[in-house]
């Protein structure tokens, strides 16, 4: 089993550098627009993706010779996303709709190279013609909420797609469709023979962000082109570019680069959080083999209730089938009988407000809500990361 995984994390590593290359060429050459994202979050994070070494993608490369379970974990959810995107073209192809996949959108912006990768743009012929961006992102469960850096990439699409629409810079490289640079209008014709105006306000313009899990998906937006989030994106491109071009020539470091130095999740996916000015402390070796126990702990815990939950359910549906008037089941030593619990109480902010405003002020409401709050005590929280 220990060989088996070996190979797969060498396999996985060099499949996901060579799919990296092929479909997005030297990202240390331009600034991507998740790189855009990934900047709002930390500037440091986003310009070391440009500047650090990147991964040999040959078959040649000298692997680590220890197998290294993190990196397998990091190399199957990058390619996660390349399964993901597969399986969506497929089913998209099979809607019968028009619809590119991987438009590319390359443009200098003060001399700033920027590339845009849209996983497929929808275009539905209509009296007013709706073009729709989706961008898919595969995650382990799908959130309440998305990150902004997700959000600020379909806002650098959407607005970079109107902006530049009568522009020569759109090609479709990736599927080797369309290789010379069109006007959004010129491609759509040459795809589909559908004619668009070259005029983007002519159009419905809108994005969405399709989140995909194994078992469950969920779709954010509608989006729409917004001025002053892509002058936001534009300004962080920017900001990436010149610091790159600062460690480049020698002027600063990378630890001199801006970070984000309030708590965010994904610091622990960071490449490069290894050295992160943030996380300066103590060094105490001894104490990893603990740390990475109670890591494999908070693991079973979470596989345990998990499974708790599925068994439970596949004993609601069973005791629901053989007993339709919800008797008591009896099993030797055991029973058990599907129970209705009454469902929990909430306060309905909103509701509360609109009933109070029948005897009071607005700014007596504000007044009254902001008393009734009652702050529990500070407690101690255990934060573990990992190095990589």
């Amino acid at each position: 089993m220990y060989n088996v995984l070996k190979i797969l994390n060498q396999s996985l590593q060099v499949q996901n550098s060579q799919h990296t290359k092929l479909s997005l060429g030297d990202r240390s050459k331009y600034i991507g627009l998740s790189d855009i994202g990934k900047g709002l979050d930390c500037l440091r994070s986003a310009v070391a993706t440009k500047t650090a070494p990147t991964i040999a993608s040959d078959t040649t490369q000298n692997h680590k010779s220890n197998f290294n379970a993190h990196e397998l974990s990091k190399h199957l959810r990058l390619q996660r996303g390349h399964w993901f995107e597969s399986g969506v073209v497929e089913a998209f192809m099979l809607a019968k709709k028009d619809f590119i996949h991987q438009l590319e959108i390359e443009i200098k912006h003060n001399n700033i190279p920027i590339k845009g990768h849209l996983d497929f743009v929808f275009i539905e012929q209509n009296q007013r013609p709706i073009i729709r961006i989706i961008e898919l992102k595969s995650t382990e469960s799908i959130p309440k909420t998305l990150y902004a850096s997700q959000e600020a990439q379909l806002y650098a699409q959407l607005g970079l797609l109107a902006m530049h629409w009568n522009n020569k810079v759109f090609s479709v490289p990736a599927t080797g469709k369309v290789s010379q640079p069109k006007t959004f209008p010129e491609l759509v014709k040459q795809l589909f023979n559908i004619d668009l105006a070259d005029d983007c306000s002519q159009v419905q313009l809108e994005g969405y962000i399709l989140s995909l899990t194994m078992n469950e998906a969920k779709a954010f937006g509608p989006y729409k082109a917004n001025e002053i989030m892509l002058n936001i994106c534009l300004e962080t491109a920017n900001k990436i570019w010149s610091a790159k071009q600062d460690i480049e020539n020698k002027i600063k470091t990378l630890n001199k680069v801006a970070y984000n130095k309030a708590f965010h999740p994904l610091c622990d996916y960071c490449e490069v959080n290894a050295s992160c000015p943030k996380f300066r402390g103590v060094d105490v070796p001894g104490l990893e083999a603990e740390l990475l126990n109670l890591q494999r702990l908070k693991e079973a815990e979470k596989q345990l209730s998990q499974h708790i939950k599925n068994t439970e359910n596949s004993l609601k549906l069973y005791a629901t089938k053989i007993s339709p008037n919800n008797d008591w089941i009896n099993a030797i030593t055991q029973r058990l009988r599907v129970g209705i619990c009454a469902g929990k109480n909430s306060l309905n902010e909103e509701l509360l407000k609109t009933e109070l405003l029948k005897y009071v002020s607005t700014e007596q409401i504000s007044s009254i809500l902001q008393n009734s709050y009652k702050s529990d005590a500070a407690y101690e929280r255990l934060y573990l990361g990992k190095i990589n």
